[in-house]
């Protein structure tokens, strides 16, 4: 699978909005341009949505995984990786993750 975040380029096919179980959720991400961004949410500990866009499908154990990711001064690009993913009033969790900046 590979994704581009560029405006009409990609679709939500096989990809959902998941939540870490750790704060509220959050809405979608906004799209620019070439990229999405995390919106404002001044609710939040760092100013942020924290949202993050996760496969349906689950990974091999011998998954080979690239990004190029930008940092513009806002809130840190990363990867999450969870264990299965629950849902709760129509929104997806992850409980235990790890994130790679």
């Amino acid at each position: 699978m590979k994704y581009i975040f560029s405006r009409d380029s990609w679709s939500m096919d096989g990809l959902t909005y998941g939540h870490s179980i750790r704060f509220a959720p959050m809405p979608e991400f906004n799209q620019q341009e070439d990229y999405i961004e995390n919106i404002p949410a001044p609710q939040s500990w760092d100013g942020y949505a924290c949202v993050s866009l996760v496969t349906e499908e689950k990974l091999t154990p011998n998954v080979k995984i690239s990004t190029r990711c930008a940092f513009e001064g806002k809130a840190a690009p990363l990867l999450v990786l969870s264990k299965e993913l629950t849902e709760k009033d129509g929104k997806h969790y992850y409980g235990d993750y790890l994130e790679v900046v």
